[in-house]
């Protein structure tokens, strides 16, 4: 989930075990259709969460997803939209992570306080957050070779704390 180009798997995933893909980041959508037919799911849209929630509402098994399942959700829709601010956000992340949220008996504030709580977390060791969450593609029209992405609450103040971590 959330990589579809085999060169980016983590070295335990055996790509011919592989049984069903979805993904966010375009670029390789012929190569999985040819090799997994319709478990190819790899789509111009926020989060690749989003075409995972989508899949259970296909099958009606969203009624059945717990709090712990649907919070792991939403956090990974705020991760890749960026707090649903980013110009890739669609309706369906909204309306995906919208319905996730009442599911788990969550608000706004518990997503205020996982993105301050991803921020301490990458504030206690800033050079190891990076080195962890970048990586290096193959580039495509829409992606540059090397992307990091942290998940940050509140960029100024990690601005303002910089000297502290260098």
């Amino acid at each position: 989930m959330d990589v579809s180009d085999p060169k980016c798997f983590d070295p335990i995933v055996l790509e011919d075990k592989v049984i069903s893909i979805f993904d966010h980041h375009i670029g390789f959508e012929r190569y999985w259709e040819q090799k997994l037919g319709e478990n190819a799911h790899i789509e111009f849209i926020g989060a690749a969460v989003t075409l995972i929630f989508e899949e259970w509402e296909k099958v009606g098994l969203v009624p059945q997803l717990s709090s712990e399942t649907a919070k792991i959700m939403i956090s990974g829709i705020l991760d890749n939209t960026l707090n649903l601010s980013a110009d890739i956000t669609q309706q369906r992340d909204i309306d995906a992570k919208n319905i996730l949220c009442k599911i788990a008996g969550v608000d706004d504030d518990w997503c205020n306080a996982y993105f301050s709580e991803c921020q301490k977390t990458i504030e206690e060791n800033l050079y190891t957050a990076i080195t962890r969450d970048t990586k290096t593609i193959r580039e495509t029209h829409n992606l540059p070779s090397t992307i990091g992405q942290l998940a940050v609450w509140d960029a100024q103040e990690l601005l303002h704390k910089r000297e502290i971590f260098l």
